[in-house]
């Protein structure tokens, strides 16, 4: 369990992270994941993949009438396998690994921010994208970028919409999985409800007082944030 000064650093991490997820429809775990993780190793994946589920599941309603969610039947199915891998990875990798794989999604993400281009949205590339996605969430409860690719050419209210219903299902088949393997426990659950609030004060704020902000200096600075984050936990992994 952190202390209370890390808790109070770590909940305005996902305080940032609930923001950026609102405004593009990914964004919470690509942010918070490497930051919980210097704050404290227990809050992710299973709390981050916790606070994942709730952010998503609020912007889900909130972006309910653009949602298309049997589309992404395929995907949700392939994220079974890929949560199944990433679980045993996360079993036989020591920290200094798991340090290196949550680094690699964060950059994976970051790079989704960059690339402009899209994927063809078709079954293949969503089987694909739906267990990369299960892999990485398992592993560092980073699962967006795969899906995010895909997405790209969506209208922005699409994007939000079905990235929020992708994740609201998807996220409850990670933190199963994490439970028959044995790495769900009371105190991740504690954790989960007292950063908990902050998700909801980061979606309020991305509709209320962030939307206000230019929205390239907000993704240039959450870009910079990222890499720093993710190049600092491969340092500490090889030294």
């Amino acid at each position: 369990m952190p202390s209370p000064l890390m808790l109070v650093l770590a909940f305005g991490v996902v305080i940032l992270g609930a923001s950026v997820q609102s405004l593009i429809g990914f964004g919470l775990a690509v942010v918070a994941a490497p930051l919980l993780y210097f704050i404290d190793p227990s809050l992710v994946p299973t709390p981050l993949l916790l606070l994942g589920f709730a952010i998503s599941a609020i912007n889900w309603f909130h972006n309910r009438n653009y949602a298309d969610f049997k589309s992404m039947g395929g995907a949700l199915v392939m994220r079974i396998p890929g949560a199944l891998i990433g679980l045993w990875l996360l079993l036989h990798f020591d920290a200094k690994g798991l340090q290196i794989l949550i680094a690699i999604a964060v950059l994976m993400g970051v790079a989704t921010t960059l690339t402009k281009r899209a994927l063809r949205f078709n079954q293949r590339n969503l089987l694909i994208a739906g267990f990369i996605s299960g892999l990485f969430a398992t592993v560092a409860g980073i699962g967006g970028p795969p899906m995010a690719v895909l997405m790209r050419a969506q209208q922005a209210n699409a994007i939000r919409g079905n990235l929020s219903a992708f994740f609201s299902v998807s996220s409850l088949i990670s933190i199963f999985i994490l439970g028959i393997g044995g790495q769900v426990h009371v105190h991740h659950l504690i954790s989960t409800l007292i950063l908990l609030p902050a998700v909801f004060i980061g979606f309020f704020l991305s509709k209320n007082i962030i939307n206000k902000f230019d929205r390239k200096q907000i993704t240039c600075t959450t870009q910079i944030v990222c890499c720093l984050s993710a190049v600092t936990l491969i340092y500490q992994a090889l030294s």
